[in-house]
C-alpha cells in the first residue's frame, strides 16, 4: 500500500495493477477481481472435456461423443453524479455456454466414421420455415401485376 492524496490516506495499489484510474474505488478493484474470476472459470468450463465426451467400448467399437460448445460474455460499469450531486457507479458481467450433440467419432476394425447427431424437431422447424418462406416468394412472382390507372 502507498499513500494517496485523492483518499486522504493509504490505499491499495490493485486499481493501478487492474488498469484502472488511480482515483477508482476499492471497491470498483473487488468487482473486477470477482470478473477476473469468473472469466477464468469460464475458460475453465470451455474445454476439450465438454467437446468430447468419455470413449465408449461395446464389442470391439469405440465410439468417441463429440458436442459442439459454444460460449460469450461480456461486462461493463460506469459512474457519475446525478442531477442532484449524488454520485454513483457500478458494473456488471455475465457469461453464457451452450452445447449440443454434434455426433460421434465410430472406430471399428481400424475404420474411422462420423456418425452425426440429428436433431429432428429443429430440422422439422428449419424446413418449415425454408418452405413457408419458398411458397411466399413463388406466390409474389407468380401473382398477375395489375395496372395502375
Amino acid at each position: 500500500m502507498r499513500p494517496s492524496p485523492a483518499y486522504g490516506g493509504v490505499r491499495d495499489a490493485r486499481p493501478r495493477m487492474l488498469g484502472l484510474h488511480p482515483t477508482a474505488t476499492q471497491e470498483t478493484a473487488m468487482e473486477l477481481e470477482r470478473l477476473h474470476a469468473a472469466l477464468e472459470g469460464a475458460r475453465d468450463a470451455i474445454n476439450v472435456r465438454r467437446v468430447y465426451g468419455e470413449p465408449i467400448e461395446r464389442d470391439g467399437v469405440l465410439v468417441i461423443p463429440a458436442a459442439s460448445v459454444r460460449g460469450g460474455g461480456g461486462g461493463g460499469g460506469g459512474g457519475g453524479t446525478g442531477e442532484s450531486g449524488e454520485v454513483g457507479e457500478g458494473q456488471g458481467f455475465g457469461f453464457g455456454m451452450e452445447a449440443r450433440p454434434a455426433g460421434a467419432f465410430v472406430i471399428d476394425n481400424g475404420d474411422v466414421r462420423w456418425e452425426p447427431a440429428v436433431d429432428r424437431p429443429r430440422e422439422i422447424v428449419t424446413y418449415s420455415v425454408a418452405g413457408a418462406i419458398a411458397l411466399f416468394a413463388l406466390r409474389a412472382l407468380l401473382r398477375p401485376r395489375r395496372k395502375r390507372r
